[in-house]
């Protein structure tokens, strides 16, 4: 008899490692080349809105402007994002979002995760960020129901 249940669960990681692969693939072609698509966004100044603790070096929020000089992208409200210097599978100084607003040359964002993170306060008021697509995997909350 065939589990449709566990062949369902293939099928789920089957897309969703496809749709991981297709994200890592336009992160290798170039810059110029991902902002011609409309897949990316370069020369972006973070600004994060959040508060410094007397004492500690760093910011705390889960809210940043982004703004740019030209914004050709195909990201809109609720595009899951990943804000970066230059690799977006580095674990430093690299931050998933979901953009709140799009405001064309000035975007509002919002950490993915729950809660708050410190962000070191060199970052703060910083140029040279790049703006893609972020994976989104939520294969096991699919799988749950």
């Amino acid at each position: 008899m065939i589990d449709y249940i566990k062949e369902l669960k293939l099928f789920i990681d089957k897309e969703y490692d496809e749709k991981n692969r297709q994200i890592e693939e336009t992160w290798a072609k170039p810059l110029k080349e991902r902002i011609a698509a409309g897949e990316a966004i370069g020369n972006i100044f973070l600004k994060i809105k959040g508060m410094r603790i007397k004492g500690y070096s760093s910011i705390i929020s889960d809210k940043a402007t982004l703004e740019c000089n030209e914004n050709t992208s195909k990201f809109r409200k609720g595009s899951k994002v990943i804000l970066h210097k230059g690799n977006p599978k580095s674990t430093v100084n690299t931050f998933s979002y979901e953009i709140l607003e799009d405001k064309g040359l000035v975007l509002e964002v919002k950490l993915q995760q729950q809660g708050y993170c410190h962000f070191p306060l060199e970052i703060q008021n910083t140029p040279n960020w790049i703006l893609d697509s972020d994976k989104v995997d939520i294969r096991e909350i699919v799988k749950q129901h």
